[in-house]
């Protein structure tokens, strides 16, 4: 099942390879299990056009570690993120301060608007995602909670070699990369938001 796919499948099954985005390290899958429902996890209060992280998505700083995430040796974590507080939520690649799929003018933030499948992270061992949150709304949050669900691929020890594909095609997988549309989205109404009230997930998947 290719990454980003509408319904929520693992990547990849036993014995197929998973292609380790940007480093190209190609690995075989041994075992896929669901992982229980991660958070929600709120990262606190925002006040009314602040952030969590660097101010407006600079990469000043990194963001907010998602240490919840980390994988354990040879795994690979697969996840979607589910923002339940009127939120705006960019991802910085493993700390490196490298904000993920832009275009030459615009960042991609999910809201909780934002269909899953575009939401879709891959955490490699320890090389934990970095969060930036935003409240764009013009009334203060006193929550901003995220959910995770996903699916562990426990992955052989040892990397392959393009001779050892024996025919496979290899799975291409960002690691702690985050999809989001790059148009912008209308956040959530205050009703649904102010106080820090939840957002019902999207029943997508």
């Amino acid at each position: 099942m290719p990454a980003f796919s509408p319904q929520f499948e693992p990547v990849a099954l036993p014995d197929q390879v998973v292609k380790l985005l940007p480093d190209g390290t190609l690995r075989e899958v041994q075992a896929v299990e669901p992982m229980d429902d991660i958070g929600p996890l709120d990262f606190g209060s925002i006040p009314a056009g602040g952030s969590i992280g660097p101010a407006n998505g600079s990469p000043a700083n990194g963001g907010t570690q998602v240490s919840a995430l980390k994988m354990e040796s040879n795994h690979l974590g697969q996840y979607r993120m589910y923002p339940l507080s009127a939120v705006e939520v960019g991802v910085n690649q493993t700390g490196r301060q490298e904000q993920r799929f832009t275009n030459a003018s615009r960042v991609g933030k999910a809201t909780p608007m934002t269909p899953s499948n575009e939401t879709e992270l891959f955490v490699y061992e320890s090389g934990v995602p970095f969060l930036i949150i935003d409240n764009p709304n013009g009334y203060d949050l006193n929550h901003s909670q995220i959910k995770f669900r996903g699916f562990k691929l426990v992955l052989r020890p040892g990397t392959l070699n393009e001779s050892q594909l024996n025919g496979r095609q290899p799975i291409g997988v960002p690691t702690s990369a985050l999809k989001v549309q790059a148009q912008q989205r209308q956040p959530p109404t205050q009703q649904q938001a102010t106080q820090g009230s939840a957002v019902q997930p999207r029943g997508d998947d």
